[in-house]
């Protein structure tokens, strides 16, 4: 085939694939990347729970089924953990410390409150060091990772933590650190602000805490 032959084959096999692909973008447009392919909608029994007015105390009343007695702590809770989901709020707004003695089950109550939401956005440790925040998530490591949207749940914090500068300013504002690494200052910036909610016996907030946390009793 002559290199004149062979370029016009060429046109127009490329241009008959383009064609074909016009088409189908044009019959489903996600087909190009440009547009996002439609959500899928809820059916309606999914649509009458979620337009249901009496929705919140549904959810109390179905946690209830395993948790009894702890009604108003419940309504508390799950409030905060919604708050996650509120645009433009104050950043300590839905933090929450659930402060009881040993033994009474607050942390039960909590778990399976907090077991609601889905568990994409919904982190529980029962031990974390003081300055984790300054490193967890590293954007370096994972740069699509954010707290933004996110329930960070503490069982039974210790005081040392509870009252540590990083913990502070993650409850308030989030972490932005210069931290010395093989003698080099490295700039660590976690993203998003998590709602925080946290357990405790003993430990005790100190002034300054007390302005980034409702507190309650269980």
């Amino acid at each position: 085939m002559a290199d004149h032959q062979l370029c016009q084959y060429c046109s127009g096999e490329y241009s008959g694939r383009f064609n074909d692909h016009l088409k189908e973008c044009r019959r489903n447009p996600y087909v190009s990347g440009k547009t996002e392919p439609p959500q899928q909608q809820p059916d309606g029994e999914v649509l009458a729970v979620l337009n249901d007015p009496n929705l919140f105390q549904r959810i109390i009343l179905e946690i209830g089924k395993t948790v009894v007695g702890e009604t108003k702590t419940i309504q508390t809770i799950v409030l905060c953990g919604c708050g996650s989901k509120v645009e433009n709020c104050d950043a300590s707004s839905y933090n929450l410390l659930v402060n009881s003695v040993t033994g009474v089950g607050k942390d039960y109550v909590t778990s399976k409150t907090l077991a609601i939401f889905p568990k994409d956005s919904y982190i529980k440790r029962t031990r974390i060091s003081e300055r984790v925040f300054t490193y967890w998530h590293n954007p370096q490591f994972e740069p699509d990772w954010t707290w933004n949207e996110k329930i960070f749940y503490n069982e039974d914090i210790s005081s040392s933590v509870l009252n540590s500068e990083v913990f502070k300013v993650m409850c308030s504002s989030g972490s932005s650190a210069t931290v010395l690494i093989k003698q080099v200052p490295v700039d660590i910036e976690i993203k998003g602000k998590a709602v925080i909610i946290c357990t405790t016996a003993r430990a005790i907030p100190d002034r300054e805490l007390l302005r980034r946390f409702a507190i309650i009793s269980c």
